[in-house]
């Protein structure tokens, strides 16, 4: 992979990518990024608040807004982060992770929307599971057809630690309620982590990953689901600790961005805190996976977005410096 230390246009495969730029807000995590009527749309996470900026074509904030109030959990903001955003009908949507108490026994999967004609916000729409004991834990959000999907991992504690099942469901537009669950079976992991969605071809496109690796290695997984089934597994990173994998069709392949460990054999609070951004063209019928690094500047690199505006890729993510 070519370095992203680099000043000029590099290019691999069909792209050709123009070197990174800091975005002029306020330090934050877990970036997302749509195209809506030819303008962008940014969210982050700050402060337990989530933020939505629209952005110009340099990129740079035009107005910022609170689009997600904090949660308070005995007087304090809980944790509320890992997010994905998905367009339908002029309405941006975002999920995310509340954490009430520590993280995954107390976690919820919630949902809200934007309308950007009429600047409503509505929401959050909070993903109860059907067992009290268990809980909806990290996820994501797509539009395919008109329909709403959403995705989250069913948490149920054991003896001996805990177990996770890849979930996803239909979501009303308006918040007003879910379809059946359609749990991944059999899996390649019990413990699978952060199903973000993706869309190709007519079908989702679910990428996860594995949240209790033994070793150096948490192996990043793609498979399809036409709404009633799930269909061709396929390892896109089998080897680094790679995790928040989102993507988008670009012509025959799908491309998947996502924070990409392979490179270093490290843990992720290792000696090495060193994680790419990968750029993965993906099909999902034949399994046939193309990657590189598209930052790779030995920082801790993170939690990627990409989308599709005005005939290009626009990608962003979280540099965290050390």
């Amino acid at each position: 992979a070519t370095s992203t230390k680099a000043t000029g246009v590099r290019v691999w495969n069909r792209f050709q990518i123009a070197p990174d730029q800091r975005m002029a807000t306020q330090p934050a995590v877990y970036p997302c990024i749509e195209s809506v009527d030819g303008k962008l749309y940014y969210s982050e996470c700050r402060g337990g608040t989530i933020w939505l900026s629209q952005l110009d074509e340099s990129f740079q904030p035009a107005w910022t807004k609170s689009w997600v109030d904090p949660f308070l959990v005995d007087g304090k903001p809980c944790y509320q982060g890992q997010t994905q955003s998905a367009v339908l009908g002029g309405k941006l949507y975002l999920s995310w992770k509340r954490a009430y108490h520590g993280d995954a026994l107390h976690a919820r999967q919630c949902i809200a929307s934007y309308d950007t004609r009429t600047c409503k916000i509505a929401g959050p729409f909070v993903i109860e599971p059907e067992d009290a004991a268990e809980s909806t834990w990290n996820g994501g959000i797509a539009a395919l057809d008109g329909n709403l999907w959403v995705s989250y991992c069913r948490w149920h504690a054991i003896p001996e630690g805990y177990r996770t099942k890849v979930t996803v469901r239909s979501l009303d537009p308006d918040l007003a309620g879910l379809g059946p669950p359609h749990e991944l079976d059999p899996q390649p992991t019990e413990t699978p982590y952060t199903p973000f969605l993706s869309v190709f071809d007519g079908e989702l496109v679910v990428a996860f990953t594995d949240s209790q690796a033994k070793t150096d290695m948490q192996p990043l997984w793609l498979v399809r689901f036409d709404g009633r089934r799930f269909h061709d597994l396929i390892p896109v990173s089998p080897t680094g600790f790679n995790q928040y994998a989102k993507g988008v069709q670009v012509g025959d392949r799908l491309a998947l961005v996502w924070k990409y460990g392979e490179p270093y054999p490290s843990r992720i609070y290792g000696r090495y805190m060193f994680h790419d951004i990968g750029l993965a063209l993906v099909d999902p019928r034949t399994g046939s996976v193309e990657k590189t690094s598209l930052v790779d500047d030995l920082k801790y690199n993170s939690s990627p977005d990409i989308t599709w505006h005005n005939e290009c890729l626009v990608y962003v993510y979280n540099k965290f410096e050390h």
